[in-house]
């Protein structure tokens, strides 16, 4: 129950929070734009991941929630689903893991920080203004392969 609670306030209840911090502003300027972070555990079910895979997944419903509640607005607000990426995180998996993971993502590597931040930074340039509401996965091809 513990883990439960925390793996959700960190992950769901964080994003909305910082989110709150800011929105006020955002919709008296008439101008936003926000970027949350999931991850592929919300598209693929894993029984030892079921708090962090339904916190993250409840980020993708936030996210296209409050896209259509603030697209009035002018604020957008999408969503970066990334796969097994280079952090500190990704120090802890046994190596097992992470073989079965290389093996199962079709660019056979994990992904750096820095693509992430490419994704999100389009998300939040004008390239992307016909955006809003979306999930935009950067996995290698993981979420194709079963397993």
């Amino acid at each position: 129950w513990e883990r439960w609670k925390t793996t959700l306030n960190v992950n769901l209840d964080g994003t909305f929070n910082m989110i709150y911090a800011v929105i006020e502003e955002m919709q008296q300027q008439q101008f936003g734009r926000i970027v949350t972070f999931s991850s592929i555990a919300a598209l693929r079910a894993r029984e030892n991941q079921i708090a962090y895979s339904v916190a993250k997944a409840g980020v993708i419903a936030m996210t296209r929630c409050m896209a259509e509640a603030w697209a009035q607005h002018g604020i957008r607000v999408n969503c970066v689903c990334p796969g097994l990426t280079e952090t500190e995180m990704a120090h802890t998996l046994s190596s097992e893991v992470h073989r079965m993971i290389m093996q199962n993502t079709p660019l056979g590597r994990i992904g750096e920080p820095e693509e992430l931040a490419a994704v999100a930074r389009f998300l939040l340039s004008e390239e992307s203004s016909f955006m809003t509401g979306q999930t935009v996965v950067a996995s290698g091809g993981r979420v194709m392969i079963p397993g």
